[in-house]
């Protein structure tokens, strides 16, 4: 993971796209921005704790970084779900007059060039993927319940029936987001991960040194065994193994603040043909 300033911005790379050609990505940190409070910085998601206007400059000042016009940047409306939306010439259209806002949405998918498409976290996992053959791209917001329902495995999918991308293509960044250590999780989730991993449960929960008898989620592994078992290679997946619940300074987490706090942008876009 490195770290680059755009117009005043601090914005966050990974190497395996990094040295991609055809194709941009960041993901973004709190540093900068207008907004105060528990929001202080540069929140990039609309809540109720946080003035609209103060976020639509925050996403303004990340245009700016990023040199595109705010309908060049698409994000849609997470539910955490496990829904993947592909943006076509049409959709794209639709976005843009307000008709069509990705409801119910964590995923986006598309081969239109010289649009960042970008998805919301904060202790979630955001995944970018990157096609470089049928030059495709996705954004994925794979929380502990969309990864319970295999988000990034319907992503692939979804490349795969709609734009002929062959999963071991594939070039994939995990980005910034809660580490194992600082992810228990309850009975609820256990068991589910439980039924959903089979066999494979083990690598999902991390043993903690000090607390043996608690679960503690890995949200990087399991995402990680999901996109190999569909096909992507080992060597095309970067791990950022940057935690936002330990980095206050730079980094939004729902879970140390509780619930109330800001909201980071993790992007990709195709550079124009």
């Amino acid at each position: 993971m490195r770290y680059v300033i755009n117009n005043g911005l601090e914005l966050g790379q990974i190497d395996i796209l990094n040295s991609q050609e055809n194709v941009e990505h960041f993901f973004s940190t709190r540093k900068g921005g207008f907004s105060l409070g528990v929001n202080k910085g540069l929140n990039l998601g609309f809540n109720q704790i946080d003035e609209p206007s103060h976020v639509q400059m925050n996403r303004m000042a990340l245009c700016k970084a990023l040199d595109i016009q705010s309908n060049q940047l698409i994000v849609p409306k997470q539910t955490h779900s496990a829904n993947v939306e592909i943006i076509y010439p049409t959709t794209l259209e639709e976005f843009n007059s307000g008709l069509n806002t990705f409801d119910t949405t964590d995923a986006l998918v598309t081969n239109i060039p010289n649009i960042f498409i970008a998805v919301l976290t904060a202790d979630c996992v955001p995944v970018l993927l990157f096609d470089p053959v049928e030059k495709v791209i996705a954004a994925v917001h794979a929380g502990w319940k969309g990864t319970a329902q295999g988000i990034v495995q319907n992503t692939v999918r979804m490349m795969s029936s709609h734009f002929n991308t062959d999963p071991m293509n594939i070039i994939t960044a995990i980005g910034p987001s809660i580490s194992s250590e600082n992810y228990e999780v309850g009975e609820e989730v256990k068991n589910q991960y439980a039924e959903k991993f089979e066999d494979h449960s083990h690598l999902v929960f991390a043993r903690h040194p000090l607390y043996t008898d608690k679960y503690f989620l890995d949200l990087w592994k399991a995402n990680r065994h999901q996109l190999e078992s569909i096909g992507v290679r080992y060597k095309n997946i970067e791990i950022s193994n940057v935690c936002t619940y330990t980095d206050a300074g730079r980094y939004f987490s729902a879970r140390r603040d509780k619930g109330k706090t800001g909201r980071q942008l993790s992007g990709i876009m195709l550079k124009k043909k």
